[in-house]
């Protein structure tokens, strides 16, 4: 195993989000994490205490929970080595970090450097012309079809004129009995309506809801976790992530609120709240593994809170 690696914090105050991409970091808890074994080696009681001061709110105790988990990974990753009494960055990741800010402080290129100049620009060319066929096929339309020509109406029999003549007066002279029948037919008396009849309720128009089973699925949640890892959003803006609208919507954050998922902010926001935290932090192996158990507990929520 490599020695532990210190790092001065101006090296990690560098690091945009793209550079720490492309190190394999993309979880804001671990990225706090390596930059606090990174500039102070020492005891997983230090780290842990170090990056706390950082935090404010309910964010001290997700940190404090999911250390462990933490820490399990990032030293089977190799990126800190070390036992709990003395942590450390590992020397092969600090070297990567570092190689990687000095060929972007140096421009070097990324190309192959065994390639030559004529075929880097073949390479080029080809891209190019790859991009040019691609539009120019977007640009095409469909040709519309042809309008399907009408055949001719055929001419109307003499005959038929007739009949249709005799149908109508047919028809006017049932029309004259059936109003005379119903003229002479007495009427009903108020309480014989009220003994024999019975006046239908009025059935009022009930809104079809989206059954349970379908709003709540571990595809779905396991969007909302993704999408609020590391950003607070807009309701309109869940609407087209979890592809739900309006009354749905309201119904399925009525639920992961009241579980402890998510939380509305002042700002009209929403993030994830301690629950989701945690499950946002599991692996993820672990939570496709884990994920149907939160999906029956927000169904059976969702029941009680519309049975209320």
């Amino acid at each position: 195993m490599s020695e532990p690696v210190k790092l001065d914090a101006e090296v990690f105050s560098q690091l945009d989000d793209q550079q720490w991409r492309r190190l394999g970091v993309t979880q804001t808890f671990d990225r706090l994490l390596i930059e606090a074994v990174g500039t102070a080696p020492g005891p997983a009681a230090a780290i842990l205490e170090a990056v706390g001061r950082k935090l404010t709110g309910g964010a001290v105790r997700f940190w404090e929970l999911s250390f462990p988990q933490l820490l399990r990974d990032l030293k089977r990753r190799g990126v800190v080595t070390g036992e709990d009494g003395a942590l450390g960055l590992d020397a092969g990741f600090a070297d990567k970090l570092t190689s990687m800010q000095k060929n972007l402080r140096e421009g070097v290129s990324h190309v192959d450097p065994h390639l030559t100049d004529d075929e880097v620009h073949k390479l080029v060319a080809d891209r190019e012309q790859r991009e040019a066929a691609k539009k120019e096929a977007q640009k095409k339309v469909k040709t519309p079809k042809a309008p399907k020509e009408k055949a001719p109406k055929a001419p109307k029999a003499k005959g038929s004129t007739v009949l249709r003549k005799r149908a109508s007066e047919e028809s006017a002279e049932e029309k004259k009995v059936d109003t005379a029948e119903v003229k002479e037919a007495p009427k009903a008396s108020k309480s014989t309506v009220k003994a024999g009849a019975t006046v239908a309720p009025k059935i009022e128009s009930v809104e079809e809801k989206t059954p349970l089973t379908k709003l709540f699925t571990s595809i779905r949640l396991n969007k909302l976790l993704d999408c609020l890892d590391n950003n607070a959003l807009m309701v309109s803006q869940l609407e087209s992530r979890l592809e739900l609208h309006d009354k749905d919507l309201t119904r399925f954050l009525n639920v992961t609120n009241a579980c402890g998922v998510t939380r509305a902010t002042a700002d009209e926001l929403y993030e994830l709240h301690f629950e989701g935290r945690q499950w946002a932090l599991t692996k993820d192996q672990d939570r496709r593994m884990k994920l149907p158990e939160l999906v029956k507990t927000l169904r059976n929520k969702a029941k009680e809170l519309e049975k209320d």
